[in-house]
């Protein structure tokens, strides 16, 4: 049966002004940057503020869409907040957070969930975990998948991405970790299963793609710890700032293995970036990151030996390298930003309605 097609939007949606220019270097910037031209692209009619003839004709937004971490806002039309996770009161991560941090975020979030007449989120856990840490109506909380764009990540970067990390002094073949450095990202685990993997005799070397921690002022006492060199394994260790998306991609592309070994994840960007490279992608099995990979990767828990014998289940053996890459490149069609912008306008329409 073929699908009508639908109907453009009529919506007008107030969205604050700093949202129009996000930083797509960060994982909500890029949402940002994704999603709000797909809500545009479907008809939807954006606005940081009346215009002039908006407010001679009383005109104004049906609904508002706002970044709920950082609070309600003062409006009198329906809100839909984007909240991202809710691991405020979470046993195993919260002394992960820096405690002012976690507070205020917990403290904002509350504030906007209880104000939301719709919250929006990236998956079915961080749903689940909005629901218990906020006390909201459940069926107020929707899970829609973040996506991914294909032309961006993809498996033909592949040589680009050796030989760009070749230009920087890193070594090839090499596994690759895409994030911020905060310790819930387990990167500490990850490095000793390096040194693990390294003491078996391969030649494979760490790529680094680290940016700042947003829940402190400073981060140069983690990326030190980061980048330090593994121990009896110097020159293994590559660590990257600053890249473009592109030169992420490409990184990504040409890595034998991509590691996302995290406490837990709202999401996980990375994983399905690294899927649509064609990469094997090792996620661990706390947070969202089962729910992004499915069965097209390699889920372990997040110990260092149970993530070196994970890694090396794939680095030992180029068919079920193969085999991996080539599901998760299949499961990454599944992820796209239109679907995710469709999604997000579903749920204004029903915060309006």
């Amino acid at each position: 049966m073929t699908r009508a097609p639908r109907v453009k939007s009529r919506l007008t949606v107030g969205v604050p002004g700093y949202l129009l220019s996000s930083d797509a270097a960060s994982g909500a910037g890029k949402m940002w940057d994704r999603v709000l031209p797909g809500l545009s692209g479907l008809g939807v009619r954006l606005t940081a503020a009346p215009s002039r003839l908006d407010r001679v004709l009383g005109r104004r937004p049906d609904v508002w869409l706002t970044n709920g971490h950082l609070g309600p806002i003062e409006v009198d039309v329906p809100v839909v907040a984007h909240l991202h996770e809710a691991p405020w009161r979470e046993l195993d991560n919260d002394h992960f957070l820096d405690p002012a941090f976690a507070e205020a975020s917990m403290r904002q979030s509350d504030a906007a969930a209880a104000q939301a007449a719709r919250i929006v989120t990236p998956s079915e856990f961080s749903r689940r975990q909005i629901v218990e840490t906020h006390g909201v109506v459940p069926d107020h909380v929707r899970a829609v998948h973040h996506g991914v764009d294909p032309t961006v990540f993809n498996p033909s970067r592949r040589d680009e991405g050796t030989r760009l990390v070749e230009s920087r002094g890193g070594r090839s073949p090499y596994v690759v970790f895409v994030s911020v450095v905060h310790p819930r990202k387990n990167l500490a685990g990850l490095r000793a299963a390096m040194v693990k993997i390294i003491d078996q005799g391969l030649p494979h070397g760490l790529v680094m793609v680290l940016s700042p921690a947003g829940d402190r002022p400073d981060s140069s006492e983690l990326f030190a710890e980061a980048t330090s060199e593994l121990p009896g394994h110097p020159g293994r260790v590559l660590s990257l700032t600053g890249l473009t998306e592109g030169e992420v991609a490409a990184v990504i592309a040409g890595a034998d293995a991509l590691c996302a070994p995290s406490w837990s994840e709202g999401f996980g960007f990375a994983a399905l970036e690294g899927m649509a490279s064609g990469v094997p992608v090792v996620v661990s099995n706390r947070g969202a990151l089962p729910e992004v990979v499915g069965g097209a990767g390699i889920v372990t828990e997040p110990e260092s030996d149970a993530i070196a014998a994970a890694l090396l289940s794939v680095l030992n053996d180029d068919q079920r390298a193969a085999d991996v890459g080539a599901a998760g490149l299949e499961r990454s069609h599944e992820f796209s930003w239109g679907a995710t912008a469709a999604g997000w306008l579903r749920v204004l329409e029903e915060a309006v309605s």
